[in-house]
């Protein structure tokens, strides 16, 4: 298995609801967002697919107790209670979520989505936001079987998620949220990654090594 954690998805492991979240639910339903489905929407969830390689997309609305798509690729626009979503954790966040293996992941091995029959093994999610700055929800994609992403994939999905953005909010500000520095690559070593991070004096060749570790796809025994 090859596993990608970015330091968001630690972010990203908050309480699903938040104190605040009736101010946010307020914001999406001003924001028209839940009724604003349109062709070029369904564009862009296939696009997202695409660029991602997986065999699902949606974008998503959260509301305080259910998730709506607005667009979907690869299955029907379905409502789903927001405790069986991993957008709300997108939401909780505010920030980009992947998921490379969600079997393999204590914190999502016993997510509804994942234990269901046919259930996701892969997930990446990006916030979209009101022109408040709340988070409504998500372009996400999702797949049936372990994957990871590189930088280049996870800069064509937000700038996609963008494009959604414009469509579902024709009058909201732009807002640009950028990739985190280390989002694309591949932490496989904790170890490795300690050293690399608390040992700065390192010579130039262990330096080089302890990269080429964090690079390297790891073999699940």
């Amino acid at each position: 298995m090859t596993r990608y954690v970015p330091s968001c998805i630690v972010a990203a492991r908050t309480d699903a609801i938040q104190p605040t979240d009736a101010m946010r639910v307020a914001s999406v339903l001003r924001s028209g967002a839940l009724h604003r489905a349109a062709p070029a929407l369904e564009s862009l969830v296939a696009e997202a697919a695409d660029v991602m390689g997986t065999e699902l997309a949606a974008i998503t609305v959260v509301l305080h107790d259910r998730q709506e798509m607005v667009a979907a690729y690869g299955m029907k626009r379905i409502t789903v209670a927001r405790e069986e979503t991993f957008c709300t954790h997108v939401v909780a966040a505010g920030q980009l979520l992947v998921i490379s293996d969600a079997h393999r992941d204590p914190f999502f091995a016993n997510h509804p989505a994942v234990v269901a029959e046919h259930g996701i093994r892969t997930y990446c999610g990006y916030p979209i936001r009101t022109g408040d700055g709340e988070v409504l929800g998500a372009l996400c994609v999702m797949g049936a079987k372990p994957q990871t992403f590189d930088r280049r994939q996870l800069e064509a999905f937000t700038a996609v998620a963008q494009s959604a953005r414009r469509v579902l909010l024709p009058s909201a500000p732009p807002v640009r949220m950028p990739l985190p520095p280390d989002a694309g690559t591949v932490q496989l070593d904790p170890l490795a990654a300690w050293i690399e991070q608390s040992l700065p004096t390192l010579d130039a060749r262990m330096t080089r090594r302890v990269r080429s570790w964090r690079r390297r796809p790891f073999a699940a025994t």
